[in-house]
């Protein structure tokens, strides 16, 4: 529920966001799907996705210690992985971003509370490179600890984040 006079400013932005799309924008997606270029793209995308994809099981499957679980399914660009119990993934993020590495904490996909043990690790925006298959996440070690869920630096987690690689 909003005052109706916001409700009507938001309906024109959504109408000029949706209706008012650029002409020569519309010319170029008609004639790209015209000469079924779409369909050569998606075949190409789902292809590449799905190397991706299995680059990134395949590093987690190596590289991941025990308690740490994620999904495997075959849609989207992304995987959740679960932290073993007493990790916290925000803490996580705080050492993984300085080495380039970083994800979405799981609490940012719960509105009320939880997910403080997942995150989302994404595989569509990475390019395999010949010298590194996998997933920065998933290919490196460091001695640095990640500390437990609700508690400060350190704690009874400390030891697991090592294990997990780049996330940590």
């Amino acid at each position: 529920m909003a005052a109706p006079e916001l409700i009507e400013r938001l309906e024109v932005a959504k109408e000029l966001a949706d209706i008012h799309t650029s002409p020569l924008i519309q010319a170029a997606v008609f004639h790209f799907c015209r000469q079924r270029l779409l369909d050569r793209h998606q075949t190409r995308v789902l292809r590449e996705y799905g190397r991706r994809r299995t680059a990134l099981l395949q590093a987690l499957g190596k590289r991941m210690p025990p308690g740490v679980t994620w999904t495997d399914h075959e849609g989207g660009f992304s995987l959740l992985l679960t932290l073993p119990p007493g990790m916290d993934a925000t803490l996580l993020l705080e050492r993984a971003a300085p080495r380039g590495v970083v994800f979405t904490p799981g609490n940012a996909f719960f509105v009320d509370g939880g997910g403080e043990r997942m995150l989302r690790l994404s595989f569509s925006a990475l390019p395999l490179r010949p010298d590194r298959r996998g997933h920065p996440a998933a290919g490196r070690d460091h001695s640095r600890r990640a500390a437990p869920a609700g508690a400060g630096r350190g704690g009874r987690a400390a030891g697991r984040a090592d294990r997990l690689g780049g996330a940590a």
